[in-house]
């Protein structure tokens, strides 16, 4: 079941409704929290102040990446995908079509298609945000070398026609990879 707290400050303001989710972690629920409160500002404030929608909007963004990236980590594809095609939306209407930040979201939601086995949407992605790569940082970047990364890893998936349960085997590792210095040398974290 849900929990439903509310608080009215002032007749002006609406009414705040938080859930708390018990199969959620307090982490993801913290960032549910956080994109409701925004949500309700936005409905307050954002009708008034056009700057405060603009950055309501982007601290969205990144709020609903950050849960995107917790559910990618514990495998939960599909809740990634959903709320990464919602940064998304939010990244490219607060910071442009070609940002590295729009870039980042689109190889991250190559990578969740990849694993589940979704290749055209992840071909798809993964050769945006490469495109976006290497227009905004250059081709000797270590994201281009990332994303590269991942473009072979789906290539290759396609050519040996691993199924969903290998390519995840594959994939996994690659999300618990850290850069290491400019090198764009990939290392797996310990």
């Amino acid at each position: 079941s849900t929990v439903h707290t509310t608080r009215e400050s002032k007749p002006a303001t609406a009414i705040l409704r938080t859930q708390i989710h018990p199969n959620l972690s307090p982490k993801q629920n913290r960032y549910h929290l956080l994109a409701n409160v925004f949500t309700n500002m936005k409905a307050f404030f954002g009708k008034q102040d056009k700057e405060f929608e603009h950055n309501s909007k982007e601290a969205s963004s990144y709020m609903l990446y950050s849960l995107a990236s917790n559910y990618a980590q514990n495998e939960k594809w599909d809740h990634a995908i959903r709320l990464y095609n919602n940064a998304l939306v939010l990244q490219r209407d607060t910071l442009g079509k070609n940002h590295p930040v729009v870039a980042r979201t689109l190889n991250d939601i190559g990578v969740a298609l990849t694993a589940i086995g979704e290749s055209y949407g992840a071909m798809t992605a993964l050769e945006e945000a490469l495109w976006i790569r290497q227009q905004t940082l250059g081709n000797g970047h270590e994201d281009v070398a990332e994303t590269t990364n991942n473009l072979w890893v789906l290539l290759h998936n396609t050519h040996v026609g691993l199924g969903e349960e290998e390519t995840r085997k594959i994939v996994k590792p690659t999300l618990q990879c850290k850069r290491v210095g400019k090198t764009g040398v990939v290392a797996r974290s310990a």
